[in-house]
């Protein structure tokens, strides 16, 4: 039962660390997939707006340049027709097709022709007057947009860099599919492993707890129960798991056998206790104790250290109440524990101890 506890504590031991290796792993590659996803959007933003502007400042560009050019063409039309007219004012047509026309004809269209082309010129003046309010605009939206792109120029930079911040974070991150495969396969066999092994232990514990059971009923009424004092198995602690089988062995099955104040005691519950099953009383008032001399001790002692190892007696290795010490000196009083067969059977053989 010792050995099946000890094997499922050490099972339930690895089983934390490989179930804290594995949480550690997926905690690191989530959070830095989630920071490089957030780094990708953020890049993917500023090169949305980069687009943008691109394309708002070319539209403007466009039609600064088309106004421009408008106006270039509505000079080279006045500068046309002020040279007819002034052609037609000297009587010389220079166009096909004037010639059935009278002078004050090709004046009068002259004057038409100039008077429409004065009005273009206004009015392409007044366009070009608009655009170039229009250009100052579009030059400070420009400047606007510049100052925004470095900015946004900034912010791509320090997400490309936190990009490859991540990127080397990434590859930092001892992370492989077949480790973490393997320690998936570890944890699952862990969980099986502690859970046979717990089964085990709850069988053992049952059955440990079914012998260590005593139940029994009042013999008289108003018994005071303070004089059972219990299983001896219930009345020690063993200071020291290693030494639990050896304690075992020498108790044998006294460790089962019930504890009472007196021998009267002992009678009333095995005439009218109605007992569920056949024990052995211990009256503290008739037990006879035992005990290893203390030159056998001593002698016990100086063997094992030369032997290099330990002897001790048994009821040492074991703590108790001093009201039922001389059940359990009783029970253990008798015998020496030691550390090694060999040792022991030359020990005892020389202490005629057991």
């Amino acid at each position: 039962h010792n050995e099946a506890k000890a094997v499922e504590e050490d099972k339930s031991k690895d089983l934390v660390k490989a179930t804290s290796a594995w949480e550690n792993k997926k905690l690191a590659v989530a959070s830095a997939s989630k920071d490089l996803e957030e780094a990708k959007a953020a890049v993917e933003e500023s090169k949305n707006a980069i687009s943008d502007m691109e394309k708002n400042i070319s539209n403007k560009l466009a039609a600064i340049q088309k106004a421009k050019d408008e106006a270039v063409n509505a000079e080279e039309t006045l500068k046309r027709l002020q040279k007819e007219y002034q052609n037609l004012c000297a009587g010389i047509s220079s166009e096909e097709g004037e010639e059935g026309r009278t002078l004050p004809d090709q004046i009068s269209k002259a004057y038409s022709d100039a008077n429409s082309a004065d009005a273009k010129a206004k009015q392409a003046q007044m366009k070009i007057e608009h655009l170039t309010k229009s250009l100052k605009s579009v030059e400070n939206d420009m400047k606007k947009e510049e100052s925004s792109a470095a900015k946004l120029s900034k912010k791509r930079d320090k997400t490309e860099e936190k990009v490859e911040g991540i990127k080397q974070k990434l590859s930092n991150v001892s992370f492989s599919v077949d480790e973490f495969n393997a320690l998936e396969n570890e944890k699952i066999d862990l969980d099986n492993s502690v859970s046979t092994l717990q089964e085990k232990v709850d069988t053992l514990s049952a059955q440990l707890e079914g012998r260590l059971s005593f139940n029994y009923s009042d013999p008289v009424r108003g018994f005071d129960r303070s004089k059972v004092k219990g299983l001896v198995a219930r009345l020690v602690d063993v200071k020291l798991p290693k030494h639990a089988t050896a304690l075992e062995v020498v108790a044998g099955g006294k460790l089962y056998q019930v504890v009472v104040d007196e021998a009267v005691t002992g009678k009333a519950l095995l005439n009218n206790g109605k007992l569920q099953r056949r024990v052995t009383i211990i009256p503290l008032d008739k037990v006879m104790p035992k005990k290893v001399s203390s030159a056998a001790c001593e002698k016990a002692s100086s063997m094992a250290k030369d032997l290099n190892t330990t002897a001790q007696p048994a009821i040492e290795l074991v703590g108790f109440d001093e009201e039922v010490r001389s059940a359990i000196e009783y029970v253990f009083g008798s015998t020496l524990v030691v550390d090694g067969m060999k040792a022991a059977n030359s020990i005892c053989d020389t202490t005629k101890t057991r």
